[in-house]
């Protein structure tokens, strides 16, 4: 059975902006510290491969 896929990007896929990334990363870094922060998104990506 195929399934259709449309991406909202040709070339990227689902994702976004890396300058948008780069400025949550940023943030998060001012609030919590360099290491608290590679903590968390590790983590959150441990998380979201799961699912």
């Amino acid at each position: 059975m195929a399934v259709a896929v449309k991406l909202l990007r040709d070339q990227l896929g689902e994702f976004n902006s890396t300058v948008c990334t780069k400025v949550i990363v940023v943030g998060i870094e001012e609030a919590l510290g360099e290491k608290a922060t590679a903590i968390a998104l590790v983590m959150a990506g441990r998380q979201r491969g799961k699912v």
